[in-house]
């Protein structure tokens, strides 16, 4: 037990400094792409995400987005590297559904 070292900042042990296992948010489980004018998608995060994932998100996808209804909504169809960029940010539920919705 003496050879146990503490971390100054967080006062937990060294071996606890892969805050990934701490998530304080829920994991993105639902994914919908959506056609809302003739050729035009938008992205569709069913859970919530906080500000600074959402601009993470936006930044990594070289996309704009806005929120509706507690949902995060992202222009375009980002079915192919969407699921790659929530692993990366550490977002994304080991059952991620991406499907697609009717107008």
């Amino acid at each position: 037990m003496k050879n146990l070292k503490i971390n100054k900042f967080t006062g937990l042990p060294a071996s606890f400094d892969d805050f990934s296992l701490f998530s304080s948010e829920e994991k993105i489980k639902n994914i919908i792409i959506k056609q809302v004018k003739r050729k035009k998608f938008i992205t569709i995060l069913q859970e919530v995400v906080s500000d600074e994932n959402a601009v993470l998100l936006k930044k990594k996808l070289g996309c704009n987005g806005f929120r509706d209804e507690g949902r995060l909504c992202l222009q375009g169809d980002h079915k192919v590297k969407i699921r790659n960029v929530l692993r990366e940010l550490n977002l994304a539920d080991e059952n991620l559904i991406i499907k697609h919705a009717s107008k």
